[in-house]
């Protein structure tokens, strides 16, 4: 126990994470809500509009600043969307809450119409038992069913990645019949079939392009050789980028969280080469990469870069990571006409089916 109050309460679990506990009363909470969920630069630049109109606005209240010559009285405050309107702006997500441009829109009522969970229709980036994940085909389908998805695509692993039993192209050409087949007996789900490509150290990809033509889409990644210097790695995934077959860009930075580090990578010439190949760029909503970090994806957006929400589910129960995701593009100021996946399935099948360099 860190701390015992009348109205707070502070302990350290025995994981070393601390936690508070706030009691406040109702007039309050809107208040407290507001402080405790906007990042401290958010709060500053509020606080600091407050008192350009004469207020003060702490996580107790919002007052007229003492001596303050204005006439009109503050209103009364029952949640946290009326602090905001007192002060001019447009109710501002909590997801946007970085003082990084938030306020410019919301005080010209241009604020996004951020992505909901809801508006997801399918994803692309999964494996299954004949790579590294757990569970079979048949499985994941189900699972997607249970979702309610209107389409799901497979990408196992390709031959470079060894350690996770990556296919090779008798077994990915064996596995892609296999869909196929499946594919034409589902009713309430478009099944894809595609491949998680190694990216190799050059640029180049895993299996020639006459393998990849025959996939629905391709999924490229590094997972190899990650000690390139920046210009290296970039210059090796804009390669891979140029390629016409290469349908998106799995999680550019390599990170795995609380694990390993981003490899040197330029994320600008990366989301540049994206916008001007065509390219979409992967949301991996694992919780151990998330990336393309948050902090990229509003330049992405601006650049007419398409988003992809993939789970990278090596389980059947990895799907629901796409909750997560949804947290993230809603973040990085994506709407649901920013995100690939959240294209209803008629024309998600027109925009598989049209060649990549007809999408730009």
């Amino acid at each position: 126990i860190l701390a015992h109050g009348s109205t707070k309460s502070s302990i350290r679990l025995s994981n070393g994470l601390q936690c508070d506990l706030r009691a406040v009363s109702s007039d309050e909470w809107p208040f407290a809500l507001m402080y405790f969920t906007g990042s401290k630069e958010h709060n500053v630049e509020l606080r600091s509009r407050a008192v350009q109109q004469e207020l003060t606005l702490n996580e107790y209240h919002l007052h007229p600043a003492k001596g303050a010559k204005r006439e009109d009285p503050t209103p009364d405050i029952v949640e946290e969307a009326d602090i905001y309107h007192e002060l001019g702006l447009q109710f501002i997500d909590p997801a946007l809450r970085e003082n990084r441009g938030e306020f410019d829109a919301a005080s010209t009522g241009l604020l996004p119409s951020l992505v909901q969970q809801e508006n997801l229709r399918g994803t692309f980036h999964n494996h299954t038992t004949e790579s590294d994940g757990r569970s079979t085909l048949a499985e994941m389908v189900a699972a997607a069913r249970d979702l309610g998805l209107a389409y799901l695509g497979i990408s196992d692993h390709s031959k470079s990645t060894f350690q996770a039993n990556g296919l090779n192209e008798e077994r990915l050409l064996a596995q892609l019949e296999t869909i196929r087949n499946l594919d034409a007996d589902l009713d309430d789900l478009d099944l894809y079939a595609g491949n998680e490509v190694d990216i190799l150290r050059d640029g180049t990809l895993d299996f020639d392009d006459g393998i990849l033509a025959q996939l629905d889409y391709v999924v490229a990644s590094v997972h190899a050789s990650f000690n390139l210097t920046e210009e290296q790695m970039t210059r090796r995934i804009i390669r891979a980028m140029e390629n016409p077959h290469v349908t998106m860009l799995g999680h550019l930075s390599g990170r795995i969280l609380l694990r390993r580090e981003a490899y040197s990578v330029n994320h600008g010439k990366i989301i540049d080469c994206a916008a001007e190949t065509g390219t979409i760029i992967e949301l991996n909503c694992s919780a151990k990469r998330m990336d393309m970090d948050w902090s990229w994806w509003r330049r992405a957006r601006d650049k007419g870069v398409k988003c992809s929400l993939n789970p990278d589910a090596h389980h059947a129960n990895g799907l629901q990571d796409l909750h997560f995701g949804i947290r993230v593009a809603r973040k990085g100021w994506l709407t649901r006409e920013d995100i690939l996946n959240c294209l209803p399935a008629e024309d998600m099948r027109n925009w598989l089916q049209t060649p990549k360099a007809k999408r730009i």
